[in-house]
């Protein structure tokens, strides 16, 4: 005769129903802090794009400097935002809470966007949320990629427009190695995906060894 097995308390029983789930997990997760990608790293993205980098900006290390295959000056606000009218303007002192940044981090802030035909300018409202960490593969190969997602809401007479752009950030390098840009009402939007394929870094600094200390003086 089989015995019958002892009724699991409730608390007993809902952790053998959690053993089952999976859940993104963030204890010990290290902060992860904002640094511009050294200077002589270079990107080439699938749309074309070409940026070879230079450090950031010596006036304000939140602004990473470099320069298209043209020799065209760009700045990456936080190495991630574009500083430029499409991209809108009112990004650097908004974001900055959110370095350094671990899973769950998220800022809002509005900011205006400006129409590069007309040049009229459109407000919007502007969500951060820094996913966790996620493997990601492009064609420049396989990262350890810090994901955010940037939420985007029209306001006004653009109320009916919003979209959501998602950031993978090689955690090592600082680069964007990709973006997906999802339009979820409204249309469309002048951002677009890209991936990157092909990463150059720079060779690592050369630490000269020391020179080897003489002997006693001859006699």
């Amino acid at each position: 005769m089989n015995a019958r097995l002892p009724a699991l308390a409730p608390i007993a029983l809902a952790v053998v129903l959690l053993a089952g789930c999976k859940t993104p997990q963030t204890r010990g997760e290290k902060p992860w802090d904002f640094a511009c990608p050294a200077e002589g790293t270079a990107v080439v993205y699938d749309d074309g794009r070409q940026l070879r980098f230079a450090g950031p900006d010596p006036a304000d290390p939140a602004i990473c400097r470099a320069a298209t295959a043209a020799g065209q000056p760009v700045r990456l606000i936080w190495g991630m935002v574009e500083e430029s009218a499409s991209e809108g303007r009112g990004h650097r002192a908004p974001m900055a809470p959110l370095f350094p940044t671990a899973s769950g981090a998220n800022v809002a802030y509005a900011a205006d966007l400006s129409s590069p035909g007309s040049g009229i300018q459109y407000r919007y409202d502007t969500r951060w949320r820094m996913v966790g960490w996620e493997k990601v593969e492009v064609p420049a190969g396989a990262f350890n990629a810090v994901v955010f997602e940037r939420s985007v809401q029209g306001t006004g007479a653009n109320a009916a427009q919003a979209f959501k752009l998602t950031y993978w950030v090689d955690g090592s390098s600082g680069v964007v190695v990709k973006r997906a840009v999802e339009v979820r009402t409204g249309g469309s939007t002048l951002m677009r995906p890209f991936q990157a394929v092909k990463l150059s870094l720079p060779p690592p600094p050369r630490h000269d060894p020391q020179a080897a200390p003489s002997g006693p003086p001859r006699g």
